[in-house]
């Protein structure tokens, strides 16, 4: 009877034991987890800061696009009003 009792009571302390460690076990996952997360998090935030950077430079390059097609079309309207005369110096790439 005292034989059973002994195992008993060192079961029991096995079972404290397990119930210790997955406490232990538990908190150091949660603490995991809790990194992974705000380390996930400060990463989506910088990639939101960095995509805003580059839709502002889209935006720029956009803008500075437009100017540069509406310079060279007006440059091609004036070359194409100027008067062609026999000697003037032709355009690079024609003859003369």
């Amino acid at each position: 009877c005292s034989f059973l009792q002994g195992l008993e009571s060192q079961r029991a302390q096995g079972q404290a034991f397990v119930g210790v460690m997955t406490k232990v076990s538990r908190k150091s996952q949660n603490e995991k987890y809790r990194l992974k997360y705000s380390r996930l998090r400060r990463a989506a935030k910088a990639m939101v800061f960095e995509n805003a950077a580059l839709c502002d430079e889209i935006a720029r390059l956009e803008e500075k696009f437009l100017h540069v097609k509406e310079e060279r079309r007006f440059l091609l309207t004036k070359l194409l009003q100027m008067p062609s005369h026999p000697s003037a110096v032709g355009l690079p790439g024609q003859k003369a």
